[in-house]
């Protein structure tokens, strides 16, 4: 696992979930452990290196729901 892989370590995760302890949608409740880890800047597949890197500056929790309602272009961060 590295910042050109879409899926973060469990290292990673760990420092995420201890930077953010909720879903980071605006007055959500859900604890971070229960969340998704969603990247802010989408990662690129065809190409890691153009951009959404998988590091702790790009991951964020975000609840089942909250990260659906982003992917769905119902929540624009």
């Amino acid at each position: 696992p590295g910042a050109l892989t879409y899926a973060p370590s469990a290292t990673l995760r760990a420092e995420v979930l201890a930077n953010d302890p909720w879903c980071r949608y605006p007055y959500c409740g859900m604890p971070s452990h229960l969340c998704d880890l969603d990247h802010w800047r989408p990662f690129n597949h065809t190409d890691p290196e153009a951009g959404g890197w998988t590091v702790l500056g790009d991951l964020i929790p975000l609840c089942r729901a909250d990260h659906q309602r982003k992917h769905l272009a119902e929540w624009v961060p």
